[in-house]
């Protein structure tokens, strides 16, 4: 089975006194969803990492893995191919002929539940990336759970929609001096052009002293631990006492 999760990583580390941006990507997955997403049936198999419209099952080494990747087993888009110019080793690959556009479909829902839109847009996400989302409870022999197959479970499509993303993400890295992203958001030392729409830029808080990153999903100011990925309270309040200190 394969995982298609977000990018999380601290590209440098330290103490930054310039002044740093922190911006992220509205409606990211919506964004990358519209960008069309594959017809299942239309799929035909593939032997050649070079076709368009195709994603591949392919064996990374190190020297040729995307940053967001372990070397060993995985997917990779052509989008992805082509992008990062890699040639991992090929398993096997399926080529789409047809694909869904959604754009359509999400503006309708957003205009029927104006109060609620981004929360559903979620929940289609969150069904395509999960293999054991549905429990069944029984009460026969005393109160028993058991994890089922998640009949809504889409690896293709979740994998199109994160490694938009994630290149999105790359490319912004590489043009505005990024240190530090995190799912659909990246810290920087220049400015981005922002934007209203599904994928566009909208800046979430200017840092004009600077700021520090201690590691992956951990930064802040001064001494505020901003993120706190894998700290509970108390862990960050106990890291805020040493800084001060």
């Amino acid at each position: 089975a394969f995982h298609s999760g977000g990018w999380s990583m601290a590209m440098e580390h330290g103490v930054f006194r310039e002044k740093m941006y922190h911006y992220d990507l509205r409606s990211a997955y919506r964004w990358s969803a519209c960008c069309g997403l594959p017809v299942l049936k239309s799929a035909k198999r593939v032997f050649d990492l070079e076709a368009d419209d195709s994603i591949f099952v392919v064996q990374f080494l190190p020297k040729d893995c995307p940053p967001w990747a372990v070397a060993g087993t995985g997917l990779i888009t052509s989008e992805e191919v082509k992008a990062l110019k890699i040639h991992p080793r090929l398993l096997f690959g399926v080529r789409f002929d047809k694909w869904y556009g959604f754009s359509d479909v999400f503006q309708r829902i957003e205009q029927a539940f104006p109060w609620c839109y981004k929360r559903i847009s979620r929940a289609f996400w969150g069904r395509w990336n999960g293999e054991t989302e549905v429990q069944q409870h029984g009460w026969k022999h005393g109160h028993r759970v058991r994890q089922l197959p998640n009949p809504l479970h889409n690896p293709i499509w979740s994998h199109f929609i994160t490694s938009r993303v994630k290149l999105r993400l790359l490319e912004t890295v590489k043009m505005v001096g990024g240190v530090h992203v995190q799912v659909d958001a990246v810290l920087c030392r220049d400015p981005l052009p922002l934007s209203d729409e599904p994928g566009g830029w909208q800046l979430k808080q200017e840092y004009s002293r600077g700021l520090f990153v201690d590691g992956t999903g951990r930064w802040g100011s001064g001494n505020i631990l901003v993120k706190r990925m894998g700290l509970n309270v108390r862990e960050a309040e106990q890291w805020q006492r040493l800084k001060k200190s």
